[in-house]
């Protein structure tokens, strides 16, 4: 899972699969601008095309899921394709249950900086553990 800001800044990532090395940090930076990227070429493809919000794309490989604030935060979630429709509703409700909480009124935590709270990233990995099985 990412969550990225309007600029394009990654805020968060949470890999679960536990196969990413983020000691190599100029990889996992690579990795986090070719996301961004991709979320930006498919929202400007599924919009030229139809009125539909961009959600979900699937390839034999992995899932994307998407989840977009007015504000410009973008959540991002990365899952197996064997996963049955898309998981909007489940980043919706990590912004509603945790991330409006744990971050959005905290006033220890400044907006749009990295997210440090090992409460929200221990909730997060709670949750996503659940569609893991």
């Amino acid at each position: 899972m990412l969550i990225f800001t309007r600029k394009g800044d990654c805020i968060f990532h949470l890999d679960l699969t536990e196969k990413l090395d983020f000691s190599d940090t100029q990889k996992i930076t690579g990795r986090r601008k070719l996301v961004f990227g991709l979320l930006l070429s498919l929202k400007s493809y599924v919009k030229m095309l139809s009125a539909e919000e961009f959600k979900c794309y699937s390839t034999s490989c992995y899932k994307l899921h998407f989840y977009e604030l007015l504000t410009g935060i973008k959540f991002v979630l990365i899952s197996t394709p064997k996963i049955a429709g898309d998981l909007t509703h489940l980043l919706k409700n990590i912004y509603i249950y945790q991330y409006i909480p744990f971050l959005s009124k905290n006033i220890a935590y400044e907006l749009g900086t990295p997210i440090k709270c090992k409460h929200f990233r221990d909730n997060i990995e709670e949750e996503l553990r659940q569609y893991s099985n």
